[in-house]
């Protein structure tokens, strides 16, 4: 090896160098045979080294389908269930683009390609800027997403059309006359008096048991929630309490009313199972 850290090896044209990896030396081809080009490449490496730029561990070296797997694996351990089956959701098209890239490897241009491709597929960009969390994700975890960090960029998510708008008085009473109207809306109709009444998430209404509401002091706990702030008692107001009263009932007659079954419970196949919540407002 030369002083100046760079050297050859048998067979190969090109220079190498050294880097200190977790305690650990690697051989590194500069893939160039030029020394002053070498010596460049050399140099800049160290200094991403130091500045904390440049890909460490084997992680990196994975291929991103392999390091998503493990990330996966890993997350498992602190995400609900639907968090995790969304994250994997998310990570579908990042693996079929470059998952056969090694972390180290992909560049802000892979990023940028994987952003236009499903902006061409007619993706909204709150779902683009979703699959780009997700791959961020993966890619801060093999340690490689600092050094393209700078040159990825989320897609603007400001529309010209309004997002949502207030219902009148006369919308909302003729929209809950009608969601009354059928027997097998109830659930769904009850689940929206509650959360107009509530300003509850959906998510919230679905982690609900029946020791969570107490329908003598008129007041429903939110147990466990994405956020601590979202842990809270919420006084029941008379829509909500017709609601709750609505599916009480309907509990009793199916005999899932205990304290530690669900309010909404879920209903596979025609079996409805109290002891396990509702995973989708889709057929109720």
């Amino acid at each position: 090896m030369r002083g100046d850290g760079l050297y050859r090896i048998p067979k190969s044209p090109f220079w190498y160098y050294r880097l200190k990896e977790n305690g650990r030396w690697r051989g590194v081809s500069t893939k160039t045979t030029s020394y002053q080009d070498a010596k460049r490449l050399r140099r800049k490496a160290l200094q991403d080294q130091e500045e904390g730029r440049l890909p460490e561990g084997e992680i990196a070296r994975w291929p991103f389908e392999r390091a998503a797997v493990q990330y996966m694996q890993k997350a498992a351990t602190r995400l609900r269930p639907n968090s995790l089956k969304k994250e994997l959701s998310f990570l579908m098209r990042p693996r079929k683009s470059f998952g056969r890239v090694p972390c180290e490897r992909i560049t802000a241009m892979h990023i940028q390609e994987l952003q236009a491709g499903m902006k061409n597929d007619g993706c909204k960009a709150t779902y683009n800027n979703l699959v780009l969390g997700a791959t961020r994700r993966v890619l801060r975890f093999a340690k490689t997403w600092r050094r393209i960090r700078d040159d990825v960029t989320r897609l603007s998510e400001r529309d010209n059309k309004p997002v949502a708008r207030v219902l009148q008085a006369d919308e909302k009473k003729r929209l809950f006359a009608v969601a009354r109207s059928n027997p097998n809306w109830t659930t769904v109709y009850a689940a929206a008096l509650i959360a107009a009444s509530t300003s509850s998430r959906a998510a919230d209404l679905r982690s609900l048991r029946w020791s969570d509401i107490d329908l003598f002091e008129k007041v429903m706990t939110i147990p466990d929630s994405k956020s601590e702030a979202g842990k809270r008692r919420i006084p029941l107001n008379a829509d909500a309490m017709l609601a709750c009263g609505i599916l009480l009932d309907r509990a009793t007659k199916l005999g899932i009313a205990g304290s530690e079954c669900y309010v909404f419970a879920a209903c596979e196949h025609l079996r409805i199972d109290g002891t396990r919540p509702q995973k989708t407002w889709r057929s109720a």
